[in-house]
C-alpha cells in the first residue's frame, strides 16, 4: 500500500491501486504528486482588457474595465444615472438602452461630449469681431480683447474719437476719423498743428497786404493797415475817393469794389447823381407842367380804350345781324319766270310771200 508512506502532497488524497497509487490533487495544484501550484492568470481568464491577480492557491480575481463586469468580466455593463458619468456638473437623465448606455447628459455651458468630458471652445465660432482677440475665461463665458479703435462686449463697435466731448480738433479744424486716431484738417481756420492749436502769423508765412500796407497778425486772422489811395481786404484795390475826389457838394465818398463805378457818393439833402452834382429843382418839372404830362397821358389812355371796344362792338353787332336775316322769295321764284310779249309784228299773210 503506496498510500501508507503519504507521497502526496499540499492535501491530495491518496488513492491506491494495484501495484500503485494516485493522487487526487487539492483545488490549486496539480502534478503526479500535486506538488505544484496552479497559477491560474497565465492561463488569461480574463477577458476584455480586465487585469488577473492569483490570489491563495485555487483562486485568482479580475479586476474588469469600467465597460465589463462579471468572474472573467464578460459580461458587459449597462451604465445609467446610477453610476453617476456626467462630469463637470452635468444633469444626467435615465433613458432606454442603446447597447450598454443607459444615461442621456445634458451638459453646462462650456463643456460637451457624452459625458461633458471635454471643455467647449466657445471661441471656435469666432465670436469677436474687428480682429479681436478671443479668451475663454470660465466655463461658457468668453471675454474678447478689442483691438485699437474698437469696443464693445464682442469689439462690435469702431470709436469715432471725431465724436468725442469735447471736440479734438480746435478752432473749427476739420476732423476725419480713422481706426484707432484722427487727422484734423486745419486750413482756412487760421491756426495749425495737429490739433490746430497754433495761430499761423499769416503776416510772415503769406505777407497777404498789398500796396505797402501795414499787416498786423490777429487769433486765427489777420489785419491790413491801407495806406492812403488803397482799400479793400488786402489793400489791393485804389481808392478812387482820395485818387479822384468824385463826389461833390460835400457828399461823403465810399470807395466799392465795382469796375464800372468804384465809389458811392452819399448825397447831401438838395443834391443827386452819380456824384451828387445835380440839384434837385434842375432835375425836377415844374408841377403845372407834370400835371400837364399827367393828363394827357390819362386822356389818350381812355381814348385809345373807347377806340378798340367801339371797333370790336362793331364787329359782333355786324356779325350778329348776318346770322339773324330771313329769306323772302321773289314774284319769279314764286308764280315762275314766264314773260308774256306782246308782237310787235304781225307775220305777212301767205299769199303775200309768194
Amino acid at each position: 500500500d503506496e498510500c501508507v508512506a503519504a507521497p502526496c502532497r499540499n492535501g491530495a488524497t491518496c488513492l491506491n491501486l494495484e501495484g500503485s497509487f494516485r493522487c487526487l490533487c487539492a483545488n490549486g495544484f496539480e502534478g503526479d504528486l500535486c506538488d505544484q501550484r496552479v497559477w491560474y492568470c497565465e492561463r488569461q481568464p480574463c477577458e476584455n482588457g480586465a487585469t488577473c491577480s492569483d490570489t491563495e492557491p485555487g483562486s485568482y480575481s479580475c479586476l474588469c474595465s469600467d465597460d465589463f463586469e462579471g468572474e472573467n468580466c464578460t459580461l458587459r455593463k449597462i451604465v445609467g444615472c446610477a453610476q453617476a458619468p456626467c462630469q463637470n456638473q452635468g444633469t444626467c437623465y435615465d433613458v432606454e438602452p442603446k447597447g450598454r448606455i443607459a444615461y442621456r447628459c445634458e451638459c453646462g455651458p462650456g463643456h460637451e461630449g457624452r459625458d461633458c468630458e471635454r471643455q467647449r471652445d466657445l471661441c471656435a465660432s469666432g465670436p469677436c469681431e474687428n480682429g479681436a482677440s478671443c479668451l475663454v475665461r470660465e466655463p461658457g463665458t468668453v471675454e474678447c480683447v478689442c483691438a485699437q479703435g474698437y469696443r464693445g462686449t464682442l469689439c462690435e463697435e469702431f470709436i469715432d474719437l471725431c465724436k468725442e466731448e469735447p471736440p479734438p480738433c480746435l478752432h473749427g479744424g476739420r476732423c476725419n476719423p480713422y481706426v484707432g486716431g484722427f487727422d484734423c484738417y486745419c486750413y482756412g481756420t487760421g491756426y495749425t498743428g495737429s490739433l490746430c492749436q497754433t495761430d499761423v502769423n499769416e503776416c510772415e508765412e503769406q505777407q497777404p497786404c498789398q500796396g505797402g500796407a501795414t499787416c498786423t497778425n490777429l487769433e486765427g486772422s489777420y489785419a491790413c493797415t491801407c495806406p492812403a489811395g488803397r482799400f479793400g481786404r488786402h489793400c489791393q484795390l485804389n481808392d478812387s475817393c482820395w485818387l479822384d475826389q468824385p463826389c461833390h457838394n460835400g457828399a461823403p465818398c465810399t470807395p466799392v469794389e465795382d469796375p464800372h463805378r468804384p465809389f458811392f457818393c452819399n448825397c447831401t439833402q438838395g443834391f443827386l447823381g452819380d456824384t451828387c452834382a445835380l440839384t434837385v429843382q434842375s432835375a425836377s418839372l415844374d408841377s403845372t407842367d407834370l400835371k400837364l404830362v399827367i393828363g394827357l397821358t390819362v386822356a389818350c389812355v381812355f381814348l385809345l380804350a373807347f377806340i378798340a371796344f367801339a371797333t370790336v362792338f362793331l364787329r359782333m353787332a355786324k356779325k350778329k345781324r348776318a346770322t339773324r336775316g330771313t329769306y323772302s322769295p321773289s314774284n319769279q321764284e314764286m308764280f315762275g319766270s314766264r314773260v308774256e310779249m306782246n308782237p310787235v309784228m304781225k307775220p305777212p299773210p301767205e299769199e303775200r310771200l309768194i
